[in-house]
């Protein structure tokens, strides 16, 4: 609602919910207790006047709220041995909030899971969030997957999935080298060996898969060839794996989006440079939008958000999805 009616609208909303308020009450107030036919008719005008104007006025302060969200600040922390997170904020080319994280595939302890499922089901994954399945895992770090079906949203209460509805990624998906869906062979995927070893090409046994959308960059270059896709240049939220040359480092990146003045997302080939600038030579990107969710266990043990992701266009909001990435690693005490 939000996007279709724009920002200045709405917040005219709430002016418009003040005046009729204002109206109701002066009609409340001028009215006696005579049961005139007019007087009736001011009452009912008065009555609808002080129904509609809370809503009015809470639609146009949302809108202001939305709109006007502070940044936080830019940081850079060990969360975790051999896991470091980092928080880029930005104004070009457009207000940006940039999470990396980056992990050190040799480091001790370090492991990684795609979330199970079981391939025998027509749908093999229960949905849930990312925040769900960080807490049921015990993972570290997670962070969403791949495309999935059914999938619609037509509002906040008018969607699917909910939390526990049965849905299949697009593409295939392996956990700790068990299948748990066949996918198809259109899109690419992230491969992680039982040794922490990542590879966009598969290998001939198979531990850890997990697929994406587009292979952005190769050799540490972009995929030009994705710039035929409008939609690549269209700023959104956006999440990505990456991985360096030497394959020693496995990178995380989501960015905020769809969130006006606070962060507005990036374009594919935007994307790109940031895996590059962090050192990715090899990077594809996952479901993105609504989807992009990065979470950390906090020091209570509990699920955090590290980005903000937004669904239905309300900041913080999870999306439940089909799978997952989760990182494994040891106390950075």
């Amino acid at each position: 609602m939000l996007e279709v009616l724009g920002g200045s609208i709405v917040q005219w909303l709430a002016i418009v919910g003040l005046v009729l308020l204002v109206i109701a009450a002066g009609i409340f107030v001028g009215l006696r207790r005579s049961i005139k036919f007019r007087q009736m008719i001011l009452a009912a005008v008065a009555v609808n006047a002080l129904l509609a104007s809370p809503i009015l006025i809470a639609v146009g302060g949302y809108s202001v709220w939305f709109r006007n969200r502070p940044q936080p600040a830019a940081a850079q922390q060990a969360l975790f041995k051999g896991v470091t997170y980092t928080r880029e904020v930005r104004q070009s080319p457009r207000p940006l909030i940039i999470h990396i994280v980056a992990i050190d595939l040799t480091a001790p302890d370090i492991r990684f899971q795609v979330t199970p499922g079981e391939v025998e089901q027509t749908m093999p994954f229960v949905a849930q969030t990312t925040s769900q399945y960080l807490a049921a895992a015990g993972a570290q770090i997670a962070v969403n997957g791949s495309f999935f079906y059914p999938y619609y949203s037509n509002g906040p209460w008018n969607f699917y999935p909910h939390v526990g509805d049965r849905v299949n990624t697009t593409g295939i998906s392996f956990s700790e080298g068990k299948r748990s869906s066949f996918g198809n062979g259109e899109f690419p995927v992230l491969y992680l060996s039982s040794d922490n070893q990542p590879s966009l090409d598969a290998p001939d046994t198979i531990f850890n898969a997990i697929s994406g959308n587009e292979i952005i960059l190769r050799d540490g270059k972009f995929v030009e060839d994705l710039l035929i896709d409008p939609a690549s240049r269209d700023p959104q939220p956006r999440t990505a794996l990456g991985y360096s040359a030497d394959k020693r480092t496995l990178f995380i990146v989501c960015v905020d989006g769809r969130q006006p003045n606070f962060s507005e997302g990036v374009t594919l080939a935007e994307l790109a440079d940031l895996l590059i600038e962090h050192g990715a030579a090899f990077a594809l990107t996952m479901d993105s939008g609504g989807s992009t969710t990065l979470v950390a266990q906090g020091t209570d043990g509990k699920p955090q958000l590290l980005n903000t992701p937004i669904d239905n266009y309300l900041p913080g909001r999870e999306r439940p999805i089909a799978n997952h990435l989760g990182v494994f690693a040891a106390s950075a005490e």
